[in-house]
């Protein structure tokens, strides 16, 4: 009887298959993680990270002689090393007693309706998510339409990015304490009026900062 060859435990690794495989592997690791941290979960999704893992040390140890695929998988080990920093310091946070949410009870449900739809996801639908601007040449040569009706009714608002933005920045500042969407629209929507009354204003524009080691809102006027 023939042993085993090892060439064929080389030939299971593909980086061409296995990179788009991390990609979407951490794609839902992150949104587990977004319930764990949530509470819809009760436990870190730690068998969820034996694949990605096992692919993600392979390559990382691996020499790869492609220089295009030796950029590819850098730009995605910054990117996975950093996430599970992040995902270290939540831990250690509420491990340490805080107990407040860091997610809103908004991005539980994004999280939640998101892994529903990457469950269902086909190859191609994961193709054209990763490589948005690749089109196929029917497709660029068709003219240009503008949106429809259904893709402008999902259009976030000015509000909507502003939270997720400022959110987002808190999150990745370690700033804990949860904040509830209607609360951050109300206090914006007063500070806004405030200053329009105050500088006589048509309008202000808000944008997120970090100053002194806090997040924070910054009000640019808008003049008549």
């Amino acid at each position: 009887m023939a042993g085993p060859n090892p060439k064929n435990e080389v030939q299971r690794f593909d980086f061409e298959k296995d990179l788009p495989r991390m990609q979407k592997l951490l794609e839902v690791l992150r949104l587990q993680y977004n319930l764990f941290f949530s509470g819809a979960r009760k436990n870190p999704p730690a068998s969820e990270r034996v694949e990605l893992d096992r692919l993600f040390n392979y390559y990382r140890n691996a020499n790869i002689q492609n220089l295009s695929q030796q950029f590819r998988f850098n730009s995605f080990a910054h990117t996975y090393t950093l996430q599970c920093e992040q995902w270290g310091k939540w831990q250690r946070a509420k491990d340490n007693g805080v107990v407040a949410d860091p997610r809103m009870v908004a991005a539980l449900r994004k999280a939640e309706r998101e892994l529903g739809e990457l469950e269902r996801e086909t190859p191609e639908e994961a193709r054209k998510r990763q490589h948005p601007k690749e089109q196929n040449p029917d497709e660029a040569r068709a003219p240009k339409a503008g949106p429809s009706r259904d893709e402008s009714k999902i259009e976030q608002s000015p509000m909507q990015k502003l939270f997720e933005q400022y959110t987002k920045a808190r999150l990745l500042n370690g700033e804990m304490t949860a904040i509830e969407q209607a609360a951050f629209e109300r206090q914006v929507e007063r500070q806004r009026q405030a200053i329009i009354e105050k500088y006589k204003a048509k309008d202000v524009t808000f944008t997120v900062a970090t100053q002194n080691g806090k997040v924070t809102l910054k009000a640019k006027v808008v003049k008549q």
